[in-house]
């Protein structure tokens, strides 16, 4: 099949134009959630690669971890190079098969909450990740009408 490079480019020319002009159109800023859910492992990964991606684009950003306390990660790790462009909070006792114990865990998810609030109402903070906020919803540590 032979093939016209001058229709390929102005095909290709159009399109460009196009996306140019979706793209100029598109100045008003609006907020987008994301849920990650399901059994398994990948959840906190899909919203550490969501988070990696909005730093590489300059923005400010927060992780506040419900469940996950002062035992070392390897996330906190690789994202420190980030410096003060990301806060990272472990609010959590750990999980509560370790901790055994429901009100401690409650407290620290209520913190976790009050933290996330604040958090919420920042100015410049161009992306929140609540990591395991639904594990301490299913727990019944936060009150979902909060």
């Amino acid at each position: 099949m032979e093939s016209d490079p001058d229709a390929y480019q102005r095909k290709v020319e159009k399109i460009r134009e196009s996306y140019e002009q979706r793209k100029a159109a598109a100045t008003q800023e609006k907020g987008l959630i994301v849920v990650f859910t399901g059994s398994g492992k990948g959840k906190s990964t899909a919203a550490f690669g969501m988070l990696l991606r909005a730093l590489q684009h300059g923005m400010q950003a927060a992780v506040v971890q419900y469940v996950k306390g002062a035992i070392a990660t390897a996330e906190t790790d690789a994202f420190a190079r980030f410096g003060t462009q990301l806060e990272w909070h472990r609010m959590g006792e750990g999980f509560h098969w370790i901790t055994q114990d429901a009100e401690l865990d409650r407290r620290a998810a209520e913190r976790a909450w009050e933290l996330t609030c604040a958090l919420l109402t920042r100015p410049g903070l161009g992306m929140l990740v609540l990591d395991e906020v639904l594990v301490a919803l299913r727990l019944h540590q936060l009150e979902e009408s909060r």
